[in-house]
């Protein structure tokens, strides 16, 4: 039978090795704290409410408060759980499984199979998981409890602030949430405002009162200060306590005190310089020293500062520096590490430098502890600031060769990349493992000068000595023995990858094949990982050159191999770009299939950096098929997903496919939004890869959102060959320069490159090309008052996509598409039995009925015109509309009709609006094109 607890107290079930259990204390308050009850009033209403914000600048005394009340909550029976947040908290897994193991140490029944989400500091958290937090709640059978996040303004993800949102939302009745920041934290505030969700606490709630001032000032403090002295100096602290409490320290061994107070002026900067100058020359010299050499340190204990300063004490130091309230807290009840206040730390930093001290030696000392106890990422960051390059790099590389750089890349190119450039290129494995950080990060250009002492090495096929390689202080580097234990032609074999990697998003695929190839040839049977990112490699060098057949296989391989390799990272790419295959082989239930294999394998997984693409992948396509909620619940997953991993190859084709259903779903400015958030990451680091899809996708956009001006900007710079195939993304492109041709009405032009695309398509087996083009064509058709060729060409487009079930295929043509479609249901023997529930559904998306009188009776030879009793009425056009709509009809841009007519642009584009307000189009093209088949124009 489970031991008996006093209510509030956390009892952790066994917790991730990464999980800092000391962010789970609640801080003690100190004695002889000021009371303020009118604080802990407030925060007591938090039963009635979901949320209390205790927000306020650096000094307030947030943390403070909120320490005091959660004792007292504690000792009246309402549980507290508490989680102090920092900045490594920005990775989502590392702040949920915090969070989670908080909640769930407030139970004594929290076993593993109780519920609560095992999530992984190293995770990309979703809704789902955060449901999963909220659910376990609502089943462990909790009282009234309240969860504290302290240092809420040191979380800059968007991906948490979502989730956290998330969690307000859905709160269960008896968890309360509270949280302490230095900014208003990004949630619908306004909204808990208005519906009385919330308590706030600001820096004028939390200011001192005249009273709390001459309470902490002569009874806590004993300075025994005149009336006229508090007031004084309460008026230029303006009730901010650190500096009242630095004013109160410097203060207390003066026997002038009131001089002090007339001299205390200047703002929060210069006030804390002046200050803090004085409290710590007043300390004692070996506490002055023990302070200024141990600022360096983030974290303070005992061991770790013996090792820091050389001297030991330091544990006894710890603990008077704390009884004497020099801003040190302690981050356990066992005391055994401490950590001191932010700004109080800076300044001793700055203090550090200017004392003259060897600032490099101190850092050394910091990293032979962290390494001599296990903790490598922090001996790194001190190895790096004392610039002991050689135990920083090969610490960097052992955590290389342990696989832990690809869990977190960016940190991992920080570190290379803070190395000087000698010993990188001393070290050529050191240089090759900075290449692919690089890659990894899309920093393509930097690779290949990257390769060059990797090249030099393998050219001598020899093991470099000590004396080949200089370091930056004139001596030598030694190499790690480790390190060149490995053989030349598994170096080569690496340089080939890399490069394989890279080709592909530098405009060479042809490259990325060969080399991958060449890779191939000779991997060992056995290293599944190297053979999967080879044939990940090829299948995406292969799709990029338009050999579908080579790629289908190659990918195949890659996928199968990612995945019993273990190898995440390449088996999920290998899957998005297997996916992409099938959709444009037009194979939408096996790309489907493919995705959903690839999710229900990494539900399974704990560790997560680059999962989100094969949500992003479902939401794809339950957007062709127009179940349009579906498809936003599976893309705004993985957008989260993807934005926190960081791959930009994700980010790019993860916000386009949030353009394209943003734009389905009526967002015009949102689906502007994620383009611009494509663009950005294609040109991140100067990678500006396969740009040109991202150009031609803004350009599509503009023609449905009706800014055909633009789009023709467009198509006048792309550069775009029918001659250069459809290979390396250019399918869309010249998918899109045929929609401009139409919009402008160069109807003989468009059908002339959609004659060429077709062949290619048709050639090369891109069934998805295929059936775009055979669409714009059947448009082309009508537009040119042809319905019965339009209708043909139409018809076997509806054959392809059928079994399929395209929808958004057809729906996003908007009314002329309609109208073909109907036109063709007054003459089902045209369509054929097997088609006609097919139309019919496809109606029904556009919310028309396909009954006879729905049907418009286009002249089969001559332009269309629709029955008086269409369901499609056409309110008459002004005589300035008809102006405007001849000269678009013309050729006329904006602003050339603005000048013929002698008004603004903007009143051009009023009427244009207006125009595609009465004919139900979108765009200026599917307005001429409506009118023409309505007789409106000559």
């Amino acid at each position: 039978m489970a031991e008996k607890r006093p209510a509030g107290e956390a009892h952790w079930p066994p917790a991730h090795p990464q999980l800092l259990r000391t962010k789970l204390y609640v801080p003690q308050a100190r004695p002889g704290l000021v009371s303020r009850p009118r604080l802990s009033g407030q925060l007591d209403t938090i039963l009635d409410r979901k949320l209390a914000v205790v927000s306020a600048p650096a000094g307030f005394g947030k943390t403070t408060i909120l320490s005091v009340w959660a004792a007292r909550c504690r000792r009246n029976g309402l549980p507290v759980a508490w989680v102090s947040l920092d900045e490594r908290d920005n990775d989502p897994g590392r702040f949920w499984a915090h969070v989670v193991a908080a909640v769930a140490g407030l139970t004594q029944d929290a076993p593993a199979n109780a519920g609560w989400p095992a999530i992984s500091p190293d995770q990309a958290v979703t809704d789902d998981m955060v449901a999963e937090l909220v659910n376990a709640v609502m089943t462990a059978g909790f009282g009234p409890f309240v969860l504290v996040l302290d240092d809420f303004h040191l979380i800059t993800s968007a991906a948490i602030h979502g989730a956290v949102g998330f969690l307000v939302d859905f709160l269960p009745p008896q968890m309360h949430l509270v949280l302490a920041s230095r900014a208003d934290p990004p949630l619908q505030l306004a909204q808990l405002r208005a519906r009385c969700h919330l308590i706030e606490l600001r820096a004028g709630d939390l200011r001192f009162t005249a009273e709390e001032t001459e309470v902490f000032l002569n009874q806590v403090m004993a300075l025994d200060l005149p009336a006229e002295s508090i007031a004084e100096l309460d008026a230029r602290a303006e009730g901010w306590i650190a500096g009242l409490q630095l004013a109160a320290l410097s203060m207390r061994d003066r026997r002038d005190r009131q001089a002090f107070v007339r001299s205390f002026t200047g703002n929060h900067r210069y006030i804390m310089d002046y200050l803090t100058e004085q409290v710590l020359f007043q300390l004692p010299e070996d506490a002055q020293r023990f302070l200024l050499e141990t600022a360096i340190l983030e974290r303070l204990s005992g061991p770790l500062c013996d090792a820091v300063t050389e001297r030991a004490g330091s544990q006894a130091i710890l603990e008077q520096l704390e009884a004497a309230n020099l801003f040190l807290s302690p981050l356990d009840d066992q005391r055994n590490w401490y950590r001191c206040h932010p700004l109080f730390a800076s300044l001793l930093r700055n203090q550090l430098e200017k004392s003259g001290s060897d600032v490099k030696i101190l850092h050394r000392r910091a990293a032979a502890w962290f390494q001599e106890n296990g903790m490598l990422h922090e001996a790194i960051g001190h190895g790096l600031e004392g610039r002991d390059f050689r135990v920083a790099s090969r610490l960097i590389g052992e955590l290389a060769r342990n696989h832990d750089a690809h869990s977190q890349p960016r940190v991992m190119l920080g570190w290379l990349s803070a190395l000087p450039e000698e010993i990188v290129r001393a070290r050529p494995l050191l240089s090759l493992g900075y290449a692919w950080m690089s890659a990894i990060n899309g920093q393509l250009e930097a690779v290949e000068p990257l390769l060059e002492p990797v090249e030099a090495w393998l050219s001598k096929n020899q093991t470099p000595t000590n004396d080949d390689n200089p370091s930056p202080d004139g001596g030598t580097t030694p190499m790690a023995e480790e390190e060149w234990r490995v053989r030349p032609e598994e170096v080569d074999i690496d340089v080939d990858l890399l490069r394989a990697y890279v080709s592909r998003f530098l405009g060479s695929p042809r490259q990325a094949v060969l080399s991958s190839s060449r890779a191939l040839a000779r991997i060992p049977a056995d290293n599944l990982r190297l053979q999967a990112i080879a044939w990940l490699c090829n299948g995406h060098g292969q799709l990029l050159e338009n050999n579908l057949a080579e790629a289908d296989a190659a990918l195949v391989k890659a996928v199968e191999l990612g995945r019993s390799s273990g190898h995440i990272a390449a088996y999920l790419s290998a899957v998005h770009y297997q996916g992409q295959l099938r959709k444009l082989q037009g194979r939408l239930h096996d790309s489907l299939a493919v995705y959903q294999r690839a999710l229900d394998h990494i539900s399974s997984q704990t560790r997560w950096r680059f999962a989100g693409i094969e949500r992003i992948g479902i939401g794809h396509i339950y957007r062709e098929w127009n179940d349009l909620p579906t498809a936003r619940r599976y893309v705004e997953e993985g957008l989260a997903l993807v934005e926190a991993g960081g791959d930009f190859v994700f980010l790019r084709d993860g916000y386009l496919a949030a353009a394209q259903l943003a734009q389905a779903l009526g967002e015009h400015k949102q689906a502007l939004t994620y383009v611009a958030s494509a663009e950005d990451a294609v040109r991140r680091e100067h990678a500006n890869w396969d740009g040109d899809l991202v150009a031609a996708w803004r350009a599509r956009l503009m023609l449905q959102q009706g800014r055909l001006d633009e789009a023709v900007r467009w198509s006048e710079n792309c550069g775009l060959r029918i001659q250069d195939g459809l290979g390396n993304s250019r399918a869309t492109g010249l998918l899109t320069l045929a929609r401009v041709l139409l919009g402008q009405g160069r109807t003989q032009e468009a059908e002339c490159l959609l004659d060429n695309l077709l062949r290619m398509a048709d050639t090369s087996g891109q069934t998805a090309s295929v059936l775009q083009t055979l669409v714009l064509q059947s448009l082309a058709r009508q537009s040119a008052g042809d319905p019965v060729t339009a209708f043909a060409t139409l018809r076997r487009a509806l054959a392809l996509a059928k079994p399929e079930g395209y929808v958004r295929l057809f729906l996003d043509e908007g009314q002329p598409m309609a109208e073909l479609l109907l036109w063709g249901m007054a003459r089902q023997e045209w369509i054929g039995p097997q088609l006609v529930t097919y139309v019919e559904h496809l109606l029904s998306q556009f919310g028309l009925s396909a009954g006879p009188a729905a049907a418009p009776a286009l002249e089969a030879t001559g332009p269309a015109q629709v029955s008086s009793d269409s369901e499609l009425p056409i309110e008459p056009l002004s005589e300035r509309e008809l102006e405007v709509l001849h000269l678009v009809a013309a050729g006329a841009s904006n602003q050339e009709a603005a000048e013929r007519l002698f008004v603004t642009v903007n009143t051009v584009r009023s009427h244009l609006r207006n125009i595609n307000g009465k004919l139900n189009t979108t765009s200026r093209g599917q307005a001429v094109a409506r009118a023409r088949a309505l007789r409106m124009l000559a």
